[in-house]
């Protein structure tokens, strides 16, 4: 018996040890071909799984008030600016201006959310690149602080379709990783917008990002294994996007449709960010 009881216990601990040396093999193959650590991947993808709880990861979000607010301040402005199409959607009517901007254009936070949101749907059909693959996007939240006279913070919150990414290919690493990245990542992205020399010019840079209720060292590591594997460009670059992004459809230039630029020929300078009373404002000049 004990012969036996010692065979079988020797057994075990051969199987641990076989199993244990395959995976440290697994791990240096994966490592060395693909610079992925395997085990702090685990870790990012068990952190990106986790639950939404998007009023957490949004607590700032815009609703559909917000662009009635809009809709009520711009055309003040500049009249039939902004139309309600007959979907319950709006229109922004960049070919169809009237004569004058009659006065400076001041919006919230949320408020600018809303009118982003909106030229980002009509503009670019509410699609961003990512590794080469149109995804679509929807804006959620979008801040600004720490506002100085030529620069300010802007975190602004996405929703991602991830769903391009998720097809079948002849490898099975690749499949296996696609499988665990889930339908909709929720990307918090921060940048710097600086205002540029001249009016309407600005550069963005990249502050951070995470992905769901990652944090920035998780993000960093998925975003690593995207780029491995997708071909997706560097979570600075891709942040950097974002933000531009965004601030074309707020500013915009002689290329890309935007709010300020759009309405340069009636009257519209420059825009600003501007903190008054303690409340921070997007502001287009007259």
């Amino acid at each position: 018996m004990k012969k036996f009881l010692g065979f079988v216990f020797g057994m075990i601990f051969f199987t641990f040890l076989t199993v244990g040396a395959l995976g440290m093999i697994g791990y240096s193959y994966v490592l060395k071909t693909y610079g992925i650590n395997v085990f702090t991947t685990v870790q990012a993808l068990q952190a990106l799984n986790e639950p939404i709880d998007e009023a957490k990861i949004c607590p700032n979000a815009y609703t559909a008030d917000d662009m009635v607010n809009v809709q009520s301040i711009v055309n003040k402005s500049v009249d039939g600016f902004i139309t309600s199409t007959e979907d319950g959607g709006y229109h922004i009517n960049f070919d169809n201006l009237p004569t004058e901007m009659t006065e400076v254009i001041k919006l919230s936070d949320k408020q600018v959310c809303a009118i982003a949101h909106e030229v980002v749907e009509q503009e670019i059909n509410g699609l961003f690149d990512f590794g080469g693959k149109k995804v679509g996007v929807a804006l959620k939240q979008l801040d600004f602080y720490d506002v100085t006279q030529d620069a300010a913070y802007l975190n602004i919150v996405i929703s991602v379709d991830m769903t391009p990414f998720k097809q079948v290919t002849d490898n099975e690493f690749v499949n296996n990783l696609s499988s665990l990245i889930p339908d909709i990542m929720y990307v918090s992205s921060t940048v710097i917008v600086v205002h540029g020399a001249d009016n309407f010019s600005y550069d963005v840079k990249h502050e951070s990002l995470t992905i769901n209720h990652m944090t920035e060292a998780q993000t960093q590591d998925l975003f690593h294994v995207l780029e491995v594997i997708f071909n997706v460009d560097s979570l600075a670059t891709w942040n950097v996007y974002v933000g531009e992004t965004i601030m074309h459809a707020l500013v915009g230039s002689e290329t890309q449709k935007g709010l300020a630029y759009g309405l340069k020929d009636i009257g519209a300078t420059d825009y600003a960010f501007v903190a008054e009373e303690g409340v921070e404002y997007f502001v287009v000049k007259s």
